[in-house]
């Protein structure tokens, strides 16, 4: 199926003129996988490839013979940059969170060993220790 929808969009691609039936609806598919991609904060990028991949628009160029499919390219493809460096953010954020869940973790584990089943039953302590934790890692300026 897949290879007949791809000989098929060849097909009408080599046209004179040229039809892009297929071909929008391959970019409306691309557009809808990208914005999945988004998260609710990529309000820029998200307007960004509706913008770029605004399909009425792109229907009434082709039918109108004025389809600039490179420039449509070079706006399609600006903002991939955007995406992966939200994406390294993202992972640096979610790579300090596990960091600072590591030592509070290491931190809980020395506690609960060195003192045993002596300090196990008191109300509060393990919501103390992580607050006292959490605060001497923001005082370090730790993640």
């Amino acid at each position: 199926m897949h290879k007949a929808f791809w000989d098929c969009l060849e097909t009408q691609l080599k046209e004179d003129p040229p039809s892009y039936e297929h071909a929008i609806k391959l970019l409306g598919e691309i557009k809808e996988t990208l914005l999945s991609f988004l998260l609710p904060g990529h309000g820029r990028l998200r307007s960004r490839i509706e913008e770029v991949l605004d399909l009425p628009l792109i229907q009434q160029q082709a039918e109108n013979g004025a389809l600039d499919i490179s420039q449509l390219w070079d706006h399609a493809s600006n903002p991939f940059p955007e995406t992966v460096l939200m994406d390294q953010v993202r992972f640096l954020e979610m790579q300090q969170e596990t960091e600072r869940l590591v030592l509070l973790s290491s931190v809980l584990l020395i506690v609960y060993t060195t003192t045993g089943e002596a300090i196990s039953g008191l109300p509060g302590l393990m919501e103390t220790l992580k607050n006292t934790v959490g605060v001497m890692l923001a005082e370090m300026h730790m993640p």
